[in-house]
């Protein structure tokens, strides 16, 4: 893969778990773009992950913890699911970001801290207020915003960043495609790193 921002990434999943009767934007990225560019970029694979719950979100996470140990798997994670300041909700039931928060340090840890996550999220940005500097961080880079997310700004947005994130492999042309994208009605996303994170404690 080429090199970004100094960061590296062989495989996006996207992770997705939304309402009865909600718009599977996630759903939608991955099968109408990301699995279809992803086969222009060698070496770049994609899977589209569904959990019900919390428990199977944390399965998931297990996975990864452990792919990430015995292979060359390096995960970007991009996540579709209703949030609130406290955490994830899956199936209608609440997952903290306390109760995964040490598997995302074993993962990022495994991974030199390249770990990055796209919280297409409400409130997701709520995730950093738990990072502790006198800890491993959970992430190397997070993007998402700290208030509500809508589907239809995602539609558009997200796949206006992976656009121009897998031509230009430029996170800062990406994150301002992101927001650009849908000027009049978009969210406001937000890109923080581990280290200034840290920096502004």
């Amino acid at each position: 893969m080429k090199r970004i921002l100094d960061q590296y990434f062989n495989k996006i999943f996207v992770v997705e778990s939304l309402r009865d009767n909600d718009s599977k934007t996630g759903s939608d990225l991955y099968n109408n773009y990301l699995k279809l560019k992803a086969k222009q970029i060698p070496k770049l694979e994609t899977e589209l992950v569904t959990p019900n719950n919390p428990n199977e979100f944390m399965d998931f996470l297990n996975r990864l913890s452990k792919e990430v140990k015995t292979t060359d798997l390096l995960p970007f994670l991009h996540i579709e699911i209703h949030g609130s300041p406290e955490g994830l909700e899956l199936g209608g039931k609440a997952l903290k970001w306390e109760d995964m928060y040490p598997l995302l340090v074993e993962i990022n840890e495994r991974i030199g801290n390249n770990f990055l996550i796209t919280l297409a999220v409400c409130r997701g940005n709520y995730l950093t207020r738990i990072m502790n500097p006198t800890q491993i961080a959970p992430i190397w880079g997070l993007i998402g915003i700290w208030g509500k997310a809508w589907d239809y700004d995602m539609q558009v947005s997200f796949r206006e960043f992976f656009d121009e994130l897998l031509s230009s492999f430029d996170y800062n042309a990406a994150i301002k495609k992101l927001n650009e994208a849908n000027p009049d009605e978009g969210c406001s996303y937000m890109f923080y790193n581990c280290e200034s994170l840290f920096r502004s404690e």
